[in-house]
């Protein structure tokens, strides 16, 4: 705490620099408000071994030039970890929402979704290998480390058909940026209802419905199932049409990458438990294998998966 407030006066040498802890992430960064007379700053100390701060500051600019509002990088030292950026306030999306005013802000914020798809920066690849390392996790941390399962031979023919499955359904989709995380605790509702973005230093290229599903079948959220489809039918006719112009096969690749997601989801919350002793997530992960049952019900070569998740998992 000390060298960061000794690197902020540096960089607001005219201010009295007053930190103020804001509670963080899932992360491992930590954040601060300053509070100076004109104007709000945040401050991150994001310790560069857990952290691609380098990847925030070129993506926060791209970002920024496609119209996008995301905390502006005012200054960096990448071998501290040390960022101080713009202020976007306190509103979090996810503490407004109400069924009232869902549609409103969903709606808006797709909108910056089909924003974020044309971000043209060289960015990694959300790849069958890079997948399959996922899916090899929630083995790992949810039914291993979590649940003390122990796979017989048929779960794992079971599981490995599952994966096989989604991998296919996931890179035979059209690809472009993704946030990789864009839900309703990662975005903010300003002063005159726009929408600004955080949490998006973990960006790739990537299936075009992920980032779709992770907001509109939020693991922190649900709605009714005919609104999800709604919002998902408003973004494959505003963004999507020409690329997937089908609506089935649309709904069919969004359902197949939301089980992706959701399963990722669900070992990153049991991790947090059993290696970061953060508990705080384990009340989600029965709602996120929810929607894996639900989705997988539609799906005839999904049913075996469906009952192992219900005998072993809820």
């Amino acid at each position: 705490m000390q060298r960061l407030l000794e690197w902020l006066k540096i960089q607001l040498p005219h201010e009295a620099v007053d930190p103020h802890p804001l509670k963080g992430d899932a992360s491992f960064r930590q954040y601060f408000r300053l509070t100076l007379p004109n104007k709000n700053y945040i401050a991150v100390n994001s310790p560069p071994a857990t952290e691609n701060n380098e990847a925030f500051v070129k993506i926060s600019q791209a970002y920024l030039n496609l119209g996008l509002i995301v905390p502006e990088v005012i200054a960096h030292d990448l071998d501290q970890g040390f960022l101080l950026l713009t202020d976007l306030g306190d509103d979090v999306l996810f503490q407004l929402l109400s069924p009232e005013n869902a549609d409103l802000y969903y709606q808006k914020s797709l909108v910056e979704l089909g924003k974020i798809q044309t971000c043209d920066l060289a960015l990694p690849h959300f790849d069958a290998t890079f997948m399959s390392t996922e899916l090899k996790h929630f083995e790992e941390w949810l039914l291993h480390k979590h649940l003390n399962i122990k796979l017989s031979p048929v779960s794992k023919k079971v599981l490995q058909k599952t994966f096989d499955l989604l991998l296919l359904s996931a890179t035979t989709q059209p690809q472009c940026s993704i946030h990789r995380d864009y839900h309703s605790r990662n975005l903010m509702v300003l002063e005159n209802q726009t929408i600004g973005i955080l949490d998006f230093q973990d960006a790739m290229i990537g299936p075009i419905t992920y980032d779709l599903v992770s907001l509109i079948r939020d693991c922190y959220i649900d709605w009714p199932q005919n609104q999800v489809t709604e919002w998902a039918l408003f973004f494959h006719d505003a963004f999507l049409k020409t690329k997937l112009p089908s609506q089935e096969e649309f709904l069919r690749y969004l359902d197949l990458m939301g089980i992706q997601r959701h399963l990722k989801a669900s070992f990153i919350f049991a991790r947090k438990h059993h290696r970061d002793s953060v508990d705080r997530y384990l009340k989600d992960i029965p709602r996120t294998l929810n929607y894996v049952t639900t989705v997988s019900e539609n799906y005839a070569e999904l049913r075996d998966f469906k009952s192992f998740i219900e005998d072993n998992a809820l």
